[in-house]
């Protein structure tokens, strides 16, 4: 037979408390301990993926920009009260300093290089808590300069290496940025020579991530990551980047291995080959000898052993097509209730019917069973998926597909007619139609259907349709049919607020849409996908009962308007409002406004609202939102915004762009201040005074220099958004000049106060910042 390879959820991680705490230190007090921007955001994507229950599972703490009390309070903290079959992770990113006995101290914001040992973190204190904890699996990951002196500090002497700390008699993993000797760092020979500690971005933490996020670092495809795979991943990563730190490990021998994550991507399995007697029963002429080996494969049916699995469904399902009826009524039996009843009939439909989305990729047509020749009909994925795997949506390869469809999806799609509604002069032709929602089919813009969240429709459908020869000229229909409103109402939800962040590679959000009288819910983005050649993006959600239909118009131009692709969405949900038990159209309109809520800190700028630099390249990643801060401004504001009097909320924000090879070494990224006062007389004020001392900046500090840009007044919402934006540049040092993006937003009781460092060749435009600004105000409107 075909041993084509499949693709399955991975298994799950095993059973105890999983929990991690991370510690990162972006700014400090001490003029020679720079302030670092990768740490906060490679601390942020680290706690993502051992959060995420698809990959890490853990329940994690951070804790951002403390002082070294807070810091060792939060370490014991954790780590006291452990039971023995916990796994707790620890992970540190800051400034690591060693001191003249070559000890070494984690840097908090209040650590004193001079005064180290009352100051700073001591790694022998760390070392010693790890030792007192009860938890019997351990995973200490250190991203500082000369983190490899950690051994060291563990034992105090010259020459001790990593592997002695298995002394210990624990199962820990100690994972390091570099040796005892290097830098943490990607570093030039200038910026070496001009700094104890450069700080250009963190590759080993960057690395560690992208093992675990992308299942990478699952080096022997168990579906897996084992703290061993994950640190080979970042060491060969982080050596093949050219830095200068070399990675270090210790792992003890402890219980087994520690398995840190699940492979989100999946483990691959081929069928388990199938024994020489066994295929010569099925093969036997012999109805009864035949019967008996079938029965023999539903025992591999149910053997819970993946690849027994797939090669009894394969070889089952041949039976079942091309036996005899006999023979052909207990391998359908076998297979299932579930799988036979998609089979009804004498021969299979062209589309099969899949209701427990089987994440495998298998393709889909009829198969037929001749001695040395073999296919795979689609119920091999329904039914090895039914067994394994029960439930899920948007698994690799997966497709969505039910009879419903041709009773209510299929009539309610976009048509050719419909689309020529857009533009009469331009010839449409259909260039997709399908019965499913696969891995392979076009994701509208802005939204991902993988999210494990979301409710499994019981049927989906997909039409596209192309505007002449461009390729990037199109309209997009993609609908989904569920079991309720509820469930209908509740993906709509989820959908809404992918869109409102569009944490896409390469997205920028344009406006959003406020839809009204286009079904029971509606509303909508434009987008533009940042290239060297932008393409422009128009998307809507509009639900009608238990079906939505998302539609993405898209051209190179400028994007569609919004006021005419809701005539499209009218008329799908128009067809599907009856059959669907939902609203019908009345009077449907779209006019701009505020892009959809995100699920996370709504009143803060959203990835999508940031602009790349570099049109090809570039994703911008936020850190948590801090409550307690240290203010690092352009030294124009003339008040500390972190301890200014008067707000009775204050929250701040970092975002670093990332992946652009242009951007400068020491990182390129926003700060987000937002001030929340009792009422608007306080607002007013502290806008009224920061922005009257950035005005005369130039008069207070004579080197500075100081250039307005565009006011802001517009409206949002129902209240009234008023700012402005300014560049200055001040004079650092006798040789250099550092230039500042600022903008300062008030709406009602609310203060947006936005700081960008910037440079004469890498920077916003203005009407970049302006919009950056403008949305930020916005966003503020997401109150509560």
């Amino acid at each position: 037979m075909t041993a084509a390879r499949v693709t399955i959820p991975s298994p799950a991680l095993p059973a105890g408390a999983r929990s991690a705490l991370v510690v990162a230190t972006t700014t400090y007090q001490d003029p020679q301990l720079g302030r670092l921007r990768a740490p906060a955001t490679d601390a942020a994507d680290l706690a993502a993926v051992l959060a995420d229950p698809t990959i890490g599972g853990f329940q994690v703490t951070t804790v951002m920009d403390r002082p070294a009390q807070d810091v060792r309070v939060a370490v014991e903290d954790f780590l006291a009260n452990r039971g023995p079959d916990e796994l707790v992770v620890v992970y540190l990113s800051c400034h690591g300093v060693i001191d003249a006995h070559r000890r070494l101290y984690f840097a908090a914001t209040d650590t004193v290089r001079t005064r180290l040992a009352s100051t700073g973190v001591d790694s022998q204190w760390v070392n010693e808590r790890m030792d007192d904890c009860r938890a019997r699996r351990q995973v200490l990951v250190l991203d500082c300069c000369f983190s490899g002196a950690f051994a060291r500090a563990a034992k105090g002497e010259e020459a001790l290496g990593l592997d002695q700390l298995a002394q210990s008699g624990r199962g820990r993993a100690v994972l390091t940025a570099s040796n005892d000797r290097e830098y943490s760092f990607e570093s030039t020979a200038d910026a070496r020579a001009a700094s104890a500690e450069p700080s250009p971005g963190s590759v080993f933490t960057a690395a560690l991530v992208a093992g675990l996020r992308d299942g990478g670092a699952d080096a022997d495809g168990d579906g897996f990551i084992s703290v061993d795979e994950a640190y080979g991943y970042a060491y060969g990563r982080v050596r093949a980047s050219g830095a200068a730190q070399t990675p270090q490990r210790w792992l003890s021998g402890g219980e087994g291995e520690i398995l840190l994550a699940r492979n989100p991507a999946g483990r691959t399995i081929s069928p388990a080959p199938v024994p020489d007697a066994l295929r010569t029963a099925l093969d036997s002429p012999l109805p009864d000898v035949r019967e008996a080996a079938v029965h023999t494969l539903g025992r591999w049916l149910t053997s819970g052993e993946p690849a027994q699995t797939l090669a009894a469904t394969r070889e089952l399902a041949a039976v079942a097509d091309n036996d005899i009826p006999r023979i052909a009524a207990v391998a359908r039996a076998a297979l299932g209730a579930e799988a036979g009843a998609e089979r009804t009939g004498t021969s299979p439909p062209a589309t099969t019917s899949v209701r427990k989305h089987p994440h495998l990729a298998i393709p889909a047509g009829r198969r037929k069973r001749i001695i040395g020749a073999v296919a795979i009909v689609l119920v091999v994925g329904v039914v090895l998926a039914t067994v394994l795997l029960r439930g899920g949506f948007l698994g690799t390869g997966s497709k969505h597909s039910s009879v419903g469809a041709a009773q209510i999806l299929v009539p309610s799609m976009l048509t050719v007619d419909d689309v020529r509604q857009l533009d009469t002069r331009t010839v449409w032709t259909s260039t997709l139609s399908q019965d499913w929602i696969g891995s392979d089919t076009p994701a509208p813009v802005c939204l991902a259907f993988s999210d494990p969240s979301l409710p499994t429709p019981q049927a989906a459908a997909v039409r596209r349709f192309q505007g002449g020869p461009d390729q990037d000229s199109y309209v997009l229909d993609v609908a989904m049919q569920f079991a309720s409103d509820t469930e209908a109402a509740s993906t709509a939800d989820v959908l809404l607020r992918h869109m409102g962040a569009c944490d896409q590679p390469g997205a920028l959000l344009e406006r959003g849409w406020n839809v009204t009288g286009a079904g029971d819910a509606a509303a909508g983005v434009s987008a533009i996908i940042q290239d060297k050649s932008p393409v422009h993006h128009t998307v809507q959600v509009g639900r009608t009962g238990k079906v939505l239909h998302i539609l993405d118009a898209s051209q190179p131009s400028v994007s569609p308007d919004g006021g005419r692709i809701v005539g499209l969405l009218a008329a799908v949900i128009g067809r599907a409002c009856a059959p669907a038990a939902g609203t019908c159209p009345d009077n449907p309109s779209a006019s701009p406004g505020v892009p959809p809520r995100t699920a996370l800190d709504p009143q803060f700028l959203a990835p999508g609202d940031l602009p790349r630099i570099t049109a090809t390249t570039g994703r911008w990643a936020g850190t948590d939102v801090s409550t307690s801060f240290p203010f690092f401004g352009s030294q124009c504001e003339g008040k500390n915004l972190a301890t200014v009097p008067g707000p009775q909320d204050r929250r701040h924000r970092s975002y670093l762009l990332k992946d652009d090879a242009a951007a400068p070494q020491g990182g390129f990224g926003v700060d987000e201040y937002i001030l929340a006062f009792p009422d608007s007389k306080g607002a007013d004020a502290l806008a009224k005074d920061v922005g009257a001392s950035i005005d005369g900046c130039a008069t207070s500090i004579p080197t500075a220099k100081v250039e307005k840009g565009d006011t802001i007044d517009l409206k949002a919402g129902n209240a009234t958004l008023s700012g402005r934006t300014w560049t200055v540049t001040q004079q650092v040092d006798p040789n250099a000049r550092q230039k500042y993006r600022l903008a300062l937003v008030q709406l009602d009781r609310n203060v947006v106060y936005l700081l960008a460092p910037t440079g004469s060749s890498f920077d916003f435009s203005d009407a970049q910042w302006k919009a950056v600004a403008v949305r930020a105000g916005e966003r503020v409107t997401n109150e509560g």
